[in-house]
């Protein structure tokens, strides 16, 4: 998805191996979901790939993936009652959730030491202020 496009899913849905993504949300698009469930045979992929987008799930699970969400760049995030095994987040992503995630931290990752899925260079700014 991309360039604001909005999708609902709030009846049972099942995504498995779905590309190298499950569900890529991008360029101010949102997804919103009650009771979606992604899963994958190949733990290479991403689950839900998203930049500068909203994602709200509730009731749902996202397992199995390499990270599960891959969240970057102002990206907004709910999960509520909702199951998660990895979480990739940098620290420009607003996270309301019920399972303790903060970034850039993320859930059961190091996110700061990892590399991206994206396969993309990281580019990180550090400036040195000297002393007058």
């Amino acid at each position: 998805m991309s360039g604001t496009t909005n999708v609902d899913f709030f009846s049972p849905a099942t995504l498995q191996d779905n590309g190298f993504r499950n569900i890529g949300i991008f360029q101010n698009s949102n997804l919103d979901a009650s009771t979606l469930t992604l899963s994958t045979t190949d733990p290479a992929r991403i689950g839900i790939d998203m930049d500068n987008s909203t994602l709200s799930l509730t009731e749902s699970t996202v397992s199995g993936h390499t990270p599960d969400i891959f969240a970057t760049f102002a990206s907004r995030v709910r999960l509520f009652t909702t199951t998660i095994g990895t979480f990739f987040c940098d620290e420009l992503v607003l996270v309301a959730s019920d399972l303790g995630i903060i970034c850039p931290d993320g859930l059961a990752t190091t996110s700061s030491q990892r590399r991206s899925p994206r396969k993309t260079t990281r580019i990180e700014s550090h400036t040195e202020h000297a002393e007058p």
